[in-house]
């Protein structure tokens, strides 16, 4: 039922992020247990992480995703200042090309 609550390109896009965030945590050998619940450091690592490569609204939705899939397994959602200050930070660096 949650997962029909969403659009399928919104479920596609939540998709992406969480292929994106399991990348990241696999190539820096995080363990699982690190990854779900996420800490807030974690998220803005992986924030930081996207500077100049991808859209803010791109990083919004994926960590929308992010947010969603905790949802669905009633755990707690920990991106709170740390990942506000890395996503304002990340739209800084942003090229004009990508806005």
């Amino acid at each position: 039922v949650l997962l029909i609550s969403i659009e399928l390109k919104t479920c596609e896009n939540y998709g992406a992020g969480l292929l994106h965030f399991h990348q990241f945590c696999d190539s820096r050998n995080i363990p699982e247990s690190y990854c779900m619940p996420a800490s807030d450091n974690l998220l803005a690592l992986l924030v930081a992480s996207w500077a100049i490569k991808i859209t803010t609204t791109t990083v919004e939705n994926q960590l929308s995703g992010l947010h969603f899939w905790h949802n669905i397994h009633g755990v707690p959602w920990h991106g709170h200042a740390l990942l506000r200050m890395s996503t304002a930070g990340l739209n800084k660096l942003v090229p004009e090309t990508l806005k």
